[in-house]
């Protein structure tokens, strides 16, 4: 999708798929490995799909630590992300501050 959007829009992409979550927890024990938080830190962006499931329910590590690890590392509170970009819109790792007030 992203890639056919990039196209579209005439936009250049550069992908790097990284071990996050369960996938890392299977990969290396760790939700959230050294060098996926490199990555993670080198990106422009950084788009998450589902990082769990059932699998990890009584697990000792679990994927959502990962996510915690995360918001931390990029100084994040939350996943809030623009409603549209567009080309004027400015380069943002992700909302750092939130308040009720701001949504109305």
């Amino acid at each position: 999708m992203l890639e056919a959007a990039a196209s579209r829009y005439e936009l250049a992409l550069e992908l790097d798929e990284q071990a996050f979550g369960g996938a890392a927890i299977d990969a290396t024990g760790m939700p959230f490995p050294d060098a996926t938080r490199e990555a993670c830190l080198g990106a422009d962006a950084v788009l998450l799909g589902a990082v769990g499931g059932p699998r990890w329910n009584d697990a000792a590590v679990r994927p959502e630590t990962g996510l915690l690890a995360l918001r931390s590392v990029l100084g994040c509170y939350a996943n809030v992300r623009p409603r549209a970009a567009t080309r004027a819109t400015p380069r943002a790792r992700c909302a750092t501050s939130w308040s009720p007030a701001s949504t109305s």
